[in-house]
């Protein structure tokens, strides 16, 4: 019978890097969801239709993969108790997987979109055994088969994933709604509303980004297997091992001894 997640185990694990790794994920969400807050208000300030808001579902879930990108590259990093990434590392090193992020970010926020409208049921299982789509993309180089990899991973596992995502929500929801009351409350413009909006979003990031990355170390160890290690050359990654040495030649034979001198034959000389 197949482990089961430990739900305990992985918020207790999500808290912990949370606290101890704040000086990084908050301004790195800083970076990333600002560009997104300032589209959301100007096309919020506007009107528009389903489209429209489809289109912001799926720029919050390319800001999210992204961010989930860099977030598991330093839980990778934080492994061996030892963090080697600064801020701009992380950035430089989801670079190579930047495309594909994007790419995943896009159809997996359409889907589950479109599945949250269909009856919201389908939405949930989406995200669901979809939770580790970023990590399969950023640890494991994979492509567009990091969605069935995320539903391999969760499979055996769909109760816990969902419990983890179903609390975070709820915490995701009410601190985003005091912050919104906050700001709604200093003045009806929308400058202020989304002033606050951006700082429970950046608040909350770390979290969502986190239980990702837990559950995708946590559940890859379930399966019995270990997680695929960062490529070489990547920063904070190992070098890659040079050539070994050649062997040391042998010494060369000890020459023959020179030939003990000729003695004349009495008599002689």
């Amino acid at each position: 019978m197949t482990p089961k997640l430990d739900v305990g185990k992985v918020f207790n694990r999500i808290f912990e890097l949370y606290t101890s790794q704040a000086s990084v994920y908050l301004p790195a969400a800083l970076i990333l969801y600002l560009p997104l807050a300032l589209v959301t208000g100007a096309v919020l300030s506007g009107t528009g239709g389903l489209f429209v808001l489809l289109l912001l579902l799926a720029l919050g879930f390319v800001t999210a993969f992204i961010y989930q990108g860099l977030v598991v590259r330093s839980v990778e990093d934080l492994q061996d108790g030892q963090r080697d990434f600064s801020i701009g590392e992380l950035f430089r090193s989801v670079i190579p997987v930047l495309g594909m992020l994007i790419v995943v970010g896009i159809v997996g926020g359409l889907a589950i979109g479109i599945g949250f409208l269909l009856l919201v049921i389908p939405g949930v299982i989406l995200v669901t055994i979809w939770a580790v789509v970023a990590p399969a993309v950023v640890i494991e180089g994979r492509g567009f088969d990091a969605f069935s990899r995320s539903y391999q991973l969760t499979r055996s596992n769909f109760w816990q994933v969902l419990a983890v995502i179903v609390v975070l929500f709820l915490i995701q929801f009410i601190i985003q709604r005091i912050f919104g009351a906050i700001g709604g409350g200093i003045s009806d413009s929308l400058l202020p509303y989304a002033i606050f909006t951006l700082i429970g979003n950046v608040i909350v990031a770390p979290l969502t980004a986190l239980a990702s990355a837990v559950m995708y170390f946590e559940l890859v160890g379930l399966q019995g297997q270990a997680p695929v290690a960062a490529a070489p050359g990547a920063p904070g990654a190992p070098a890659a091992p040079g050539p070994a040495p050649p062997p040391p030649s042998a010494p060369p034979p000890p020459s023959a001894p020179p030939p003990p001198e000729q003695q004349p034959p009495p008599g002689q000389g």
